[in-house]
């Protein structure tokens, strides 16, 4: 797992190492790693800024003899100062009118992580110009104009590679950052932690979930789920029957779907392997009755998906936390029930899964806000209410209040109807049977899920990729992860 951190734990984290190496010693390494992390053939340009940021540009340059120094200002650090006074390459100033068209390679070394303002000229111009250019874009650290904490940016270097340095930031995760990264490469240069983090998920960190079964098993030795949904002006017959596909593609192995009994008919021909149980129901909303009380042969809950709204969810969402202690995921209308009825006491082995529009009612706080925050909110909100959280976005953030995971797959390609009901498929298969460390299994699964809807966009594309497509690859995502 990579350690991510905000930008106050990075600069903690830096001066605790310079205390034992040195600034110029800690610069000097920071450079040569960029060196290091590329193969730079080609006309290279390296523009430079006034902060630290263009010191490692100033040292990257000094082992790419050829390479050009652009800097926009004549305002230095004193440590990049040490290292400008030794360059032996072609030094130009330019301004916004600067044309980069006759460079292969590009490196932003204008900003670092610790921008947080509004690019003003002539920066913007100059950003502006080097994304038009049909150069390769190498950032330093974070591309210049990206906030390092909040990854939130208007006007933005539009990498290629980012190139990081100590540990991975927030800001090359969260929010707009994905539009501005490109791929990401970190290099610690053994920077020691100061402060907290969170750990980025990958493929290995993951892999036991899906260990090898034993042959003598059966289909209860992984788990029964049930999935609780449906109404009348939501009966979404595909997309009931896909929530439970993708909970037996997930690897459980009996999955119990829940519906209102005036919607059993237009349900019933879409399902195959999973097993239909109809509720009875008023005005086409499930009613309270005694069918959520023999639960408890349960291996996992999921709950909310196209139920509507209606007076008896309380009582039903309720009675299923108060009495289960299996993992119970809780998604869409179920989160709003949630958001109306706060005083409904959540427990440990409870998993929310909104997006930021439903996450916004829960907490009572403008979107725009929450951007800024989305760390620091998710995990106040998982620690008070003593529950998972999966806050859906371009990176996922689950977090227990405690400890907090990232993932950082998926495509704008999933930004389609019926995606969010397949993760929560997807949460209802691997949590029936990966119990052991809950949190880490709600990860996984967002991490499979991602993965899915990445391998289907290989095969279509992101526009027309819908969320069957994503199902249809959860097979091919577990064994890529089985397979390292």
């Amino acid at each position: 797992m990579e350690k991510v951190v905000d930008v106050i734990t990075m600069r903690n984290s830096d001066s605790s190492k310079i205390q034992e190496v040195g600034s110029t010693n800690l610069m000097y390494e920071a450079g040569k790693k960029l060196y290091e992390s590329y193969d730079y053939k080609g006309n290279v340009a390296i523009v430079c800024g006034s902060g630290n940021n263009a010191g490692d540009g100033y040292v990257l340059a000094s082992f790419i003899p050829g390479a050009k120094v652009l800097r926009i200002t004549r305002k230095i650090s004193d440590d990049a100062l040490f290292f400008f006074n030794k360059l032996k390459n072609e030094v130009i100033y330019i301004d916004e009118s600067y044309d980069f068209k006759d460079f292969d390679i590009i490196v932003d070394c204008i900003f670092g992580t610790g921008f947080n303002r509004e690019v003003e000229e002539p920066y913007k111009s100059i950003i502006n110009n080097i994304n038009k250019s049909k150069a390769f874009i190498i950032s330093c650290d974070i591309p210049s104009g990206l906030n390092g904490t909040t990854g939130i940016a208007k006007t933005c270097i539009k990498a290629t590679l980012t190139i990081s340095i100590g540990f991975i930031k927030y800001g090359l995760l969260l929010n707009d950052a994905k539009n501005y990264t490109g791929k990401i490469i970190n290099n610690n240069i053994d920077i020691n932690l100061v402060g907290d983090c969170s750990y980025l998920i990958d493929k290995n960190d993951i892999k036991h979930i899906f260990s090898k079964r034993n042959e003598n098993s059966n289909k209860k030795s992984f788990g029964y789920t049930a999935i609780i949904g449906g109404s009348a002006e939501y009966s979404g017959a595909v997309k009931l029957s896909n929530l439970s596909y993708s909970a037996l593609r997930s690897g459980c192995g009996i999955a119990k779907l829940y519906v209102p009994k005036s919607i059993e008919d237009s349900v019933k021909p879409y399902i195959l392997e999973s097993i239909l149980v109809p509720i009875n129901d008023k005005d086409g909303h499930m009613e309270f009755t005694d069918d959520f009380k023999v639960l408890t042969n349960m291996d996992s809950i999921c709950i909310g998906m196209g139920m509507g709204s209606s007076n008896s969810y309380k009582d039903i969402i309720k009675y299923i936390i108060d009495n289960y202690k299996c993992p119970i995921i809780i998604d869409a209308d179920g989160l709003n029930t949630l958001a109306n009825n706060k005083d409904i006491k959540l427990s440990e082995n409870v998993v929310l899964t909104p997006h930021l529009k439903e996450f916004s009612r829960l907490i009572n706080k403008e979107i725009s806000d929450i951007k800024n925050h989305l760390i620091e909110y998710s995990m106040e909100f998982a620690k008070k209410n003593n529950c998972i959280l999966l806050l859906k976005g371009p990176t996922t953030i689950i977090t227990n209040g405690f400890k907090t995971y990232l993932v950082n797959k998926g495509t704008v390609g999933m930004s389609t109807a019926g995606s969010g009901d397949v993760l929560s498929g997807i949460l209802a298969g691997i949590l029936a049977y990966a119990k052991s460390d809950l949190l880490l299994s709600v990860a996984a699964a967002a991490y499979v899920n991602g993965l899915a809807g990445e391998l289907g966009v290989e095969e279509i594309n992101e526009i027309s990729l819908i969320a069957r497509d994503t199902i249809i690859n959860i097979p091919k995502a577990i064994s890529q992860v089985i397979k390292i």
